[in-house]
């Protein structure tokens, strides 16, 4: 009984741990990748237009971001199995 119960948490970590993997490649994607390509893209297209970004533009990309991870760490902590 007490080596079913065992080999049973540890498919259930070892399932966790297989379907963590793509997560945390949307992860970083999501909130690192994009966010610095974004506003590099942002600040270099503006300037060769010549416009001016406006004060409020990197606060609300910052704001999204960490209720991203909020998110995120959130989802991740729902999903881990109970040990």
């Amino acid at each position: 009984l007490l080596a079913e119960l065992t080999r049973e948490r540890i498919d259930q970590i070892r399932k966790y741990g297989q379907e963590l993997s793509p997560w945390t490649m949307i992860y970083m994607m999501a909130a690192v990748i994009l966010p610095s390509l974004g506003v590099t893209v942002l600040i270099v297209i503006a300037s060769f237009m010549s416009v001016g970004i406006p004060a409020v533009v990197l606060p609300v990309i910052v704001l999204m971001l960490v209720g991203f991870q909020l998110f995120f760490m959130n989802f991740v902590a729902s999903r881990r199995p109970t040990v």
